[in-house]
């Protein structure tokens, strides 16, 4: 609803600003060509027209659903249960014994003689007209060409290549180590026994008869001694020589020689010759052969028969039997009956509410615009 009142505010607007400027435009106080308002002739008051936005109280009506709380009366089929004495017939199966005949049947297998018709295949002589080919020879004298070869020799002269050796001097490069002894400085250690003067308190610990405390005796230790000494080294010195060698140098040179090749030609020649030719001639001919006859002969052989003997035998059979037995139950019936009850129901209505709202209305609104105290007649624009 709110949306629907500014649509047509705005609608409203927008028709009065163009009436507006219609009119302004047909009374030659609107602007020219939109660039504002130019009187016609001479100073005077013009209208101008502007967009404000208002705030308007609107009512519209609005719809809410209310809980309606009621009570309502519902008709219930509730089951009645009770216990009723009936009597019940009832099938009971009574098992006994019974002495019953049976009759089995057994399989027998015997040997039959029985006639057959069997079919037997043999071979006759029989005479019959047979279409063969036979071949006929006969001597023709025929004509061909052969190729005959023939030879000669001829001397040619030919060029070729004759290779030769010559020593050459060629010198290499040849790097070879010498052994090099020199004398280097090296610093050694070695330790020497010095004897050492030390007094001490034991008489008993003086080697050199000086008894009492304080006693000086004799002693030996072991004193570092530095020294350098010169020690030769070997070192491999490299040494490269130019050497000069002789050695075979093959060269290749181009000589004619004449040498004796043999020629082959070949010549055609016509020669005759006698050969056999064979032709093949159709003739009918007579011939025995071995026909198959297929022909039915009977025989008895003895077969294999199967047949069933019966045989009678006493034998005990479980047999049931069925007997009505009535007897008393207690059954529970179940009957239905109606009552009405009120229950508690939640309805639901729409109830109508007017509510204003405070909704944005554009308006287009007149403002007058003097003109100024001193101007100029100006044709109208166009």
């Amino acid at each position: 609803m709110k949306r629907l009142l500014v649509g047509v505010a705005a609608l409203g607007a927008m028709v009065a600003v163009t009436s507006a400027a219609e009119a302004t435009h047909r009374g030659g106080g609107g602007g020219c060509g939109g660039y504002g308002p130019v009187p016609a002739y001479g100073c005077g008051a013009t209208v101008q027209y502007t967009y404000q936005t208002e705030y308007r109280q609107v009512q519209r009506t609005v719809y809410q659903q209310v809980a309606v709380q009621s009570t309502v009366n519902v008709v219930e089929t509730v089951p009645v249960r009770t216990m009723q004495e009936s009597y019940v017939t009832e099938c009971v199966a009574v098992p006994r014994t019974v002495a019953q005949q049976v009759t089995t049947y057994r399989q027998v297998v015997e040997t039959v003689n029985q006639k057959r018709t069997v079919y037997r295949q043999s071979m006759e002589r029989q005479q019959r007209q047979v279409t063969v080919t036979v071949p006929k020879t006969t001597n023709v004298e025929r004509t061909y060409t052969v190729c005959v070869p023939s030879s000669r020799v001829e001397q040619r002269t030919v060029n070729v290549t004759v290779p030769y050796t010559t020593q050459e001097a060629r010198t290499y490069t040849s790097t070879s180590y010498r052994m090099v002894q020199e004398m280097v400085p090296q610093t050694m250690t070695s330790w020497t026994c010095q004897p050492v003067m030390r007094t001490v308190c034991d008489p008993c610990a003086s080697p050199c008869g000086t008894g009492g405390c304080g006693a000086v005796v004799c002693g030996y230790e072991r004193v570092p001694t530095t020294y350098t000494v010169n020690v030769a080294v070997n070192r491999c010195v490299p040494e490269t020589t130019t050497n000069t060698q002789m050695v075979n140098v093959t060269r290749y040179r181009t000589e004619s020689r004449p040498i004796n090749v043999t020629v082959y030609e070949t010549k055609m020649e016509q020669r005759s010759v006698t050969v056999p030719v064979t032709t093949y001639e159709t003739q009918v001919q007579n011939v025995e052969v071995n026909v198959p006859v297929v022909r039915p002969v009977e025989e008895v052989v003895p077969v294999q028969v199967c047949r069933v003997v019966p045989e009678t035998r006493t034998v005990n059979v479980n047999v049931v039997e069925y007997q009505n037995v009535r007897r008393k139950v207690q059954q529970e019936v179940v009957s239905y009956t109606t009552r009405t009850v009120q229950r508690p129901v939640t309805t639901y209505q729409c109830v109508p509410q007017v509510i204003t709202e405070t909704v944005p209305v554009t308006v287009c609104v007149p403002v007058v615009v003097q003109a100024a105290p001193v101007c100029a007649v100006k044709p109208a624009c166009y």
